[in-house]
């Protein structure tokens, strides 16, 4: 079964549905410093996770500045974005690591990867 909610993607010729989560604690305005990349195929029993973190979160920030709080210290907003080309790139990664989009079981995608402004952690 398909991810529910999820935006739809075409790589190499196979269709799936993707979402990013995220923790619910994040300041508003901001985006997260970590989240999971969560990846059904449509057809088949493939799922995928990606945990990323972010190579913007607290960039521009004087030193004694926890980045938690630069919506509110009047420095640039924390703007990261997980696109869909970087899905692309996770998925694809994934494939040639060996996942099975048709068969599963579940992959955890390895690091590194890097995308436009998250990089992949790995498995913890």
């Amino acid at each position: 079964m398909a991810l529910k909610g999820g935006r739809n993607i075409v790589v190499r010729d196979l269709k799936f549905k993707w979402k990013a989560c995220h923790p619910s604690m994040r300041v508003i305005g901001v985006s997260p410093q970590f989240m999971d990349i969560i990846v059904h195929a449509v057809e088949g029993q493939g799922k995928l996770r990606a945990k990323v973190a972010s190579d913007l979160w607290g960039q521009g920030l004087p030193d004694n500045c926890d980045p938690a709080y630069q919506y509110e210290s009047g420095y640039d907003k924390h703007k990261a974005t997980v696109a869909p080309g970087d899905v692309r790139l996770i998925i694809e990664k994934a494939i040639d690591d060996g996942w099975d989009p048709e068969e599963g079981p579940q992959w955890e995608l390895a690091a590194p990867l890097k995308l436009k402004h998250y990089s992949v952690r790995g498995v913890e």
